[in-house]
């Protein structure tokens, strides 16, 4: 494939990404798991056993980890929009990989070209 076609076709696939960056989903960052509490109280069941079971969501906020229970009317919601947060990064990865190689495609036609003109002056001079 030549260079232009290819660097065309790299062009088109990140012009894609970022329409859909652009149209992207609510979202919010963290992960969801499910943990066990001990609710303290004596004669609780717990006391012997895992504990009360609960969900919750981690997230870090300028560099400090954050973590709150969701309740289970939210559970689905919650998952649904840190799964948008994960698709948005990955998009995001993709546009970076996309980006470097489409430098490293403009690199090569440098070099071609700074090459294609040396000999075209080494013609010249004979």
């Amino acid at each position: 494939m030549s260079i232009k076609k290819n660097a065309n076709a790299l062009r088109q696939k990140r012009e894609k990404l970022l329409d859909s960056l652009l149209d992207h989903e609510p979202m919010i960052p963290g992960s969801i798991k499910e943990v066990y509490r001990k609710c303290g109280k004596p004669s609780c069941w717990c006391v012997e056993e895992q504990g009360h079971p609960y969900v919750r969501i981690t997230w870090t906020e300028q560099g400090v980890s954050k973590t709150k229970a969701i309740s289970k009317e939210n559970i689905a919601m919650i998952r649904n929009l840190t799964q948008n947060y994960r698709k948005f990064k990955q998009k995001r990865r993709q546009v970076n990989e996309l980006d470097k190689a489409i430098k490293k495609i403009f690199d090569q036609l440098e070099r071609q070209s700074i090459e294609d003109t040396r000999e075209g002056e080494e013609k010249l001079k004979e």
